[in-house]
């Protein structure tokens, strides 16, 4: 929120500040914070919960039609989620992660590139999954917790 509106950050122009957002100038949003705690606390304090996040899939991606993905999720490139997962909202997966089977990924989530999500496995609430990540067939990882391997 210190980039003065109309600069550029990293190559996207900032439109305003947060304070802005109360403006109908503004219909779609996307919650673009790694660590999960601040990504929460931005959208719970920052006057957002009537605003729209709209999903954001890379369009190399794969989605099988028979998961759940909510809204403010972003997926990254080349990255898989197979039949009957359900990704909670405002979670982020980063490029080349494969999720598979009966997943679910709780509110919050930040999955490190190139992890690798086993059938049946519960990814709680904030949890935060390291670059490359294994998480095992039916393994939980605790809410807000920092998981590697």
């Amino acid at each position: 929120d210190t980039i003065a509106p109309g600069k550029d950050a990293h190559g996207v122009p900032v439109l305003g500040k947060i304070k802005d957002s109360s403006s109908d100038q503004f219909k779609n949003f996307c919650l673009a914070v790694g660590e999960p705690k601040h990504r929460k606390n931005l959208y719970e304090h920052a006057a957002l919960k009537d605003k729209v996040f709209p999903k954001i899939i890379h369009p190399t991606a794969y989605i099988s039609d028979n998961s759940i993905i909510e809204q403010g999720v972003y997926i990254g490139p080349l990255s898989s989620v197979l039949p009957e997962t359900r990704v909670n909202k405002f979670s982020c997966l980063l490029a080349h992660c494969n999720i598979n089977q009966n997943v679910l990924i709780e509110e919050f989530v930040l999955i490190g590139a190139s992890a690798v999500i086993g059938n049946g496995a519960i990814i709680n609430q904030g949890a935060h999954l390291s670059m490359a990540s294994i998480v095992n067939p039916r393994e939980q990882i605790e809410s807000w917790s920092y998981y590697k391997n």
